[in-house]
């Protein structure tokens, strides 16, 4: 029955694309985990995660086309190089690099990077700009396909025993057939990107969703509330969930929630750089972290792997950052070479900034962070300028998003995946879309007029009401 839906949900979006080109951004956040659940199904699929990859890359091209052919207000001088400048930098830096040091003749190197590339065209190029030309409420609607799938995927994922390769519920995985040969493997981080998108979207998106169908359910203060106390609890029956499934990040998710909802008030920035560390340490130094966690390891089985994974990738990371501190002051610069614990140590640090340091330096560190931090502090004046609406909806949900693969970054993953890269890209675009109204308003009014209705001018905010028009008859006045 789950499959069957998933189909129609798919279906639909691929019908409501050719009027809103901005649907297909459902597909391709979420094709890793649809095809993590095919496998059952379509065993071909799973087989050869290319054809998945190439599907979704042919309804992205038509989208794109489509989008083109619509056609939509160019976005201010310098977006691109917003969104996009410092991830093409450090992917040009990265890829140079390893071409000198002959990288790609690692088969282990090599096949990584295949298995990336698809995500650096389709989420960071091609998705981004179909977000970039889309309207708020039409991403906001886009997101709300996307919540569609990754609640069928989690659905399918926790009743459909034919996913799984694990027996009891402490080895809990699902079956995934590797990129060299026909072996099933487990993967059992397959879909916690997915889960963390529906907790994320749950939270920040769903509720303007359902007010745009019922517009006067605010008015209903009972039921308003009522729904509001039913969303956080499904947010939190998601995380226990997807921590049955996964390992930390539902944690990491509900964390990266919380400094979102932080930043959109006033002082909330320098209230968490305040208190985040020091209840850190004082969860720490009290044994209060050590006994939650060992509480958690009762609930949750799969959590008790985490000391070996952690003590190996601690071994990792002390030997690599041995060899970086003693290769001499070019290394220091320009680091080990891309690849070079994948082909030295058979394994990378799973701790993207230690990679990136130990692998490209202090040169490729800064290239690739400075991107990153500057979106986020974008995303969090977005947040602050627009208070309500759809606008602000889609920033909550990319700027979690973002901060949650920063903070994801420390324990998983290798430094070229997208993913930090493209949740920034989408919110310089956002906050380019939100500076697209006309701001020559503002420069015509060198000196304040005297005039009551000239005096009053309403603060422009993102989101709200655009600039009057310079040809209405109050600029006129105004001007003369």
């Amino acid at each position: 029955m789950l499959y069957m839906l998933l189909v129609a949900v798919i279906g639909w979006v691929l019908v409501r694309m050719w009027t809103s080109p901005v649907q297909v951004v459902a597909l391709v956040l979420t094709m890793h985990g649809a095809r993590q659940i095919a496998v059952a199904t379509l065993p071909q699929v799973s087989a050869s995660p290319f054809m998945m990859n190439l599907a979704v890359a042919v309804l992205v091209a038509i989208a794109l086309g489509l989008s083109a052919l619509r056609g939509r207000d160019a976005l201010p001088s310098g977006s691109l190089l917003c969104a996009w400048g410092v991830a093409i930098a450090f992917y040009a830096y990265y890829f140079t690099y390893a071409a000198i040091n002959e990288s790609f003749v690692e088969e282990s190197f090599l096949l990584l990077i295949l298995q990336v590339a698809p995500y650096i065209v389709l989420q960071l190029l091609a998705m981004t700009t179909l977000v970039a030309a889309s309207s708020p409420d039409e991403l906001r609607s886009a997101l709300s396909s996307t919540w569609c799938i990754c609640l069928l995927i989690i659905g399918i994922a926790l009743t459909d025993n034919s996913v799984r390769a694990g027996g009891d519920d402490s080895s809990f995985r699902l079956m995934l057939r590797t990129q060299q040969d026909e072996s099933q493997g487990s993967n059992p981080l397959a879909l916690a990107d997915v889960g963390v998108m529906l907790m994320a979207i749950t939270l920040h998106v769903m509720p303007g969703v359902a007010q745009s169908f019922f517009p006067s359910m605010p008015r209903v203060g009972w039921l308003a509330a009522l729904l509001r106390w039913a969303r956080l609890t499904l947010v939190g029956a998601l995380g226990v969930m997807i921590l049955w499934i996964s390992r930390g990040e539902p944690i990491l998710a509900l964390l990266a929630m919380v400094i979102t909802t932080f930043t959109t008030r006033g002082g909330g920035r320098n209230t968490l750089v305040i208190a985040c560390p020091a209840i850190s340490l004082l969860a720490i130094f009290s044994g209060a972290a050590q006994h939650a966690f060992d509480l958690l390891v009762e609930w949750f089985p799969r959590l008790g792997t985490v000391d070996e994974g952690v003590s190996v990738r601690q071994a990792l990371v002390e030997r690599l950052l041995d060899q970086y501190a003693s290769g001499g002051f070019s290394v220091l610069l320009f680091g080990l070479g891309p690849g070079y614990s994948l082909s030295n140590l058979g394994l990378y640090p799973h701790n993207q900034p230690i990679e990136c340091l130990t692998e490209l330096g202090i040169v490729g560190l800064t290239i690739a962070v400075i991107g990153p931090i500057n979106n986020w502090r974008r995303g969090w004046v977005l947040l602050q300028d627009s208070t309500s609406g759809a606008i602000f909806q889609n920033a909550s949900f990319f700027q979690t998003m973002l901060t949650f693969s920063m903070l994801v970054s420390l324990k998983r993953g290798s430094v070229v995946q997208p993913d930090i890269f493209t949740w920034s890209a989408v919110l310089a675009f956002l906050h380019a879309a939100g500076s697209r109204p006309f701001r020559v308003v503002d420069r015509t009014r060198l000196r304040p007029s005297k005039h009551p209705s000239c005096a009053r001018q309403p603060r422009h905010r993102v989101g709200g009401s655009g600039p009057q028009r310079l040809d209405s008859p109050r600029h006129r006045h105004a001007i003369a």
